[in-house]
C-alpha cells in the first residue's frame, strides 16, 4: 500500500496518553441508549461539550464529559462515535480524539497528533477510521487497543465515511478548495482500491436498502466570486463502484449536506448551515422541491432506530442552542436546550 512520507510521520506523532480510568468506575451504565449532541463551542475561544437526551423520559444532561472528568474536551467537538463499550469524541480544532467509557463517559485515553480530525466511523469489528481534514488522510484505529495503527492517503478534505465491512467509502469534501472524488478503501489491508469521480465536494454518503452507495455532493462554493460556484449532485454508484446515475441540484447558490437514510427514503439539508429538511424516496427520478420540515437547521440527523428527525439551532453561536425532534413525517414532537453550537448528532 502506498504511503506518503507525511502519512508515516503522522502515525509516529500520534500518541495515546496513559489510561486515566479507574479499575472500578462508579455508575458504569449512567448514560445509556439515547441521543448525544456534540456541541462545538465557540470557535478558538470556547470548549466543546456533550449533551445527552433521553427521548423516553424527555430529560437532558449537559456537559456530561466535563462533569464526569473535571476537565474540558477542547475546542470544536466535531463528532461522537461509539465502538463496543467505548465512545470516541473527535475534537477538531484541538486536533485530538478523546476515548472514554461509553457507559459513564470517564476518560480512558487521548489520541493526539491530528491536523484536523473530523469523523470517527466503525468499519468492522476490529477497526475504526478517523478522517483528518488537512492531512488528506484516514487514520486507522485498532478498536481492541484504542490506538492508531495505520494511515491511508485519500483526497482533499476527507469528511464522512461509510462501510459495508469489506470496503469503506470516503467522501472528500475539498477542505478549503475543491475535490470531486470518493475514495474506496479495502478494509482488510487499509489499501486504496480506487478513486471515483462523482461531483464537486462530496460531503456525505449512505447505503440504500439494496446496499448501493449514494453520495451527496455539496457543489463548490466560491465566496469571492459566486459565479464560479457549482451546483450539488446526488450520485448513485453501482456494484463496480462506478457512477450509475446522478441527479443535479438546480441552483449553484445552494449546497446540500448531511445525507441520511431511513426505511427506503433519503433525507438531507438543502443548504449548508441553514438548510431545510428534504425527503426523497429511493425510487425517485427527480430531486424534491418542497421541504419535509420548513425550518432552517445548522445540522440534523435521522435516528436509524425509529426514524425520528433531530435538527439543531445554534442561535447566535454564543449562547445555548436548541434541538428540535420530529417524527418521520415531519411533525414536531418536542425540543430541548443544548450547549453552544449543537452540531453533530449521534445515537446509541
Amino acid at each position: 500500500m502506498k504511503k506518503t512520507i507525511y502519512a508515516l510521520a503522522a502515525i509516529v506523532l500520534i500518541a495515546c496518553k496513559e489510561d486515566k480510568e479507574t479499575s472500578s468506575p462508579s455508575n458504569p451504565d449512567k448514560y445509556g441508549s439515547g441521543v448525544y449532541i456534540a456541541n462545538e463551542g465557540v470557535f478558538q475561544t470556547g470548549v466543546g461539550t456533550v449533551s445527552y437526551y433521553n427521548p423516553n423520559s424527555k430529560t437532558t444532561s449537559d456537559e456530561i464529559f466535563t462533569e464526569e472528568n473535571g476537565f474540558p474536551l477542547g475546542n470544536v467537538l466535531q463528532n461522537i462515535g461509539f465502538a463496543n463499550d467505548e465512545v470516541y469524541l473527535v475534537v477538531n480544532n484541538s486536533g485530538t480524539v478523546e476515548v472514554a467509557n461509553a457507559g459513564n463517559f470517564k476518560s480512558k485515553s487521548t489520541l493526539s497528533g491530528f491536523s484536523s480530525p473530523r469523523y470517527f466511523t466503525v468499519v468492522n469489528s476490529q477497526k475504526g477510521y478517523i478522517t483528518d481534514w488537512f492531512s488528506n488522510q484516514v487514520l486507522v484505529v485498532d478498536l481492541n487497543s484504542s490506538s492508531i495503527v495505520d494511515s491511508i492517503g485519500v483526497g482533499e478534505g476527507p469528511e464522512k465515511v461509510i462501510s459495508n465491512g469489506q470496503n469503506a467509502f470516503v467522501a472528500n469534501s475539498g477542505a478549503w478548495t475543491r475535490d470531486s472524488i470518493v475514495s474506496v478503501v479495502t478494509i482488510s489491508d487499509n489499501s486504496l482500491l480506487k478513486n471515483v469521480v462523482v461531483g464537486d465536494n462530496p460531503q456525505s454518503l449512505q447505503f440504500d436498502s439494496q446496499g448501493s452507495v449514494w453520495v451527496l455532493c455539496s457543489g463548490y462554493a466560491d465566496w469571492t466570486d459566486p459565479s464560479l460556484s457549482t451546483a450539488g449532485k446526488l450520485v448513485k454508484l453501482n456494484s463496480n463502484n462506478e457512477v450509475e446515475s446522478s441527479l443535479d441540484f438546480s441552483s449553484s447558490s445552494m449546497h446540500p449536506i448531511h445525507l441520511n437514510h431511513y426505511n427506503g427514503s433519503f433525507y438531507f439539508l438543502d443548504n449548508n448551515y441553514n438548510g431545510k429538511v428534504m425527503k426523497m424516496e429511493e425510487s425517485a427520478t427527480s430531486l424534491p422541491t418542497t421541504p419535509l420540515i420548513d425550518k432552517a437547521f445548522y445540522s440534523f440527523a435521522v435516528n436509524p432506530q425509529n426514524g425520528d428527525i433531530y435538527g439543531t439551532d445554534p442561535k447566535d453561536f454564543n449562547q445555548s442552542g436548541m434541538v428540535y425532534r420530529y417524527d418521520m413525517n415531519g411533525s414536531l414532537l418536542d425540543s430541548f436546550s443544548t450547549g453552544i453550537i449543537p452540531g453533530s448528532i449521534s445515537f446509541k
